[in-house]
C-alpha cells in the first residue's frame, strides 16, 4: 500500500526592479511537494523531486519520528549562483 507524504520549505521569489538592471527584491513563501511512500517499507534514498528538491534520504528513526536530508535549491546573492543548501529535519508524529 502506498501513501502519499508532503514537505513545505521556504521558497525564494525574486522580483527585478528593471528587465536590464540587476536589482530588485526576494521574498519567502511556501512550496511544497509530495512523494509517494510504502507504509511498510518507511525508506526513501536519492528521490529526485525536480529541479529545486532532492531527497537525499527519508527514514524512520522510531515509532513516531521521521529523519528527512534533503537538497533545495536557492540564489545565493553573493557568489550570483544558484545552489543546493542541504537540509537536515526531524518530524514527529503528533496527536491531533
Amino acid at each position: 500500500k502506498l501513501d502519499l507524504v508532503s514537505f513545505y520549505f521556504p521558497h525564494q521569489y525574486i522580483t527585478y526592479d528593471y528587465l536590464c538592471c540587476p536589482t530588485g527584491y526576494v521574498e519567502y513563501g511556501t512550496h511544497g511537494f509530495v512523494m509517494p511512500l510504502d507504509i511498510n517499507n518507511h525508506y526513501i534514498e536519492n528521490y529526485v523531486v525536480d529541479d529545486e528538491y532532492e531527497v537525499k534520504l527519508f527514514k524512520k528513526i522510531s515509532e513516531r519520528r521521521y529523519e528527512l536530508k534533503i537538497l533545495k535549491k536557492y540564489y545565493d546573492f553573493n557568489t550570483l549562483e544558484s545552489r543546493h543548501i542541504e537540509f537536515d529535519v526531524v518530524y514527529e508524529l503528533v496527536n491531533w
